[in-house]
């Protein structure tokens, strides 16, 4: 028999709280804590932001390195389509000649 719980996620606690079938409660936190080192100039201009949009430095730190991975996911999707078999570059497979003069020069190359 599959065990189910009920799982609730309550951000302003930053935990997730669980009821398994034997009645015991589990919080687990979703949120990590860490420790960084910033410049004295970046973390002035991030306290500014902060208190320009009235949120909390974590909110700020997590908004800025979500829109950071997003960023590189959308960058990485790019390449990846770029790059497929059946994306735009599929058909400009390099000049033989050029493969050629590429191979004669890197195998002369001292690796």
């Amino acid at each position: 028999m599959k065990a189910e719980f009920l799982a609730v996620h309550d951000p302003a606690t930053t935990a997730r709280v669980s009821t398994p079938p034997n009645g015991h409660t589990r919080v687990i936190l979703v949120a990590m804590k860490v420790a960084v080192s910033i410049p004295d100039d970046v973390f002035e201009q991030a306290e500014h932001l902060v208190r320009e949009r009235n949120v909390s430095r974590s909110e700020l730190y997590t908004e800025a390195l979500r829109a950071m991975v997003q960023s590189d996911a959308r960058i990485t999707e790019q390449l990846d389509q770029l790059y497929a078999a059946d994306g735009p570059a599929a058909d400009t497979a390099a000049d033989p000649a050029v493969t050629a003069a590429a191979r004669r020069v890197l195998a002369d190359a001292d690796w």
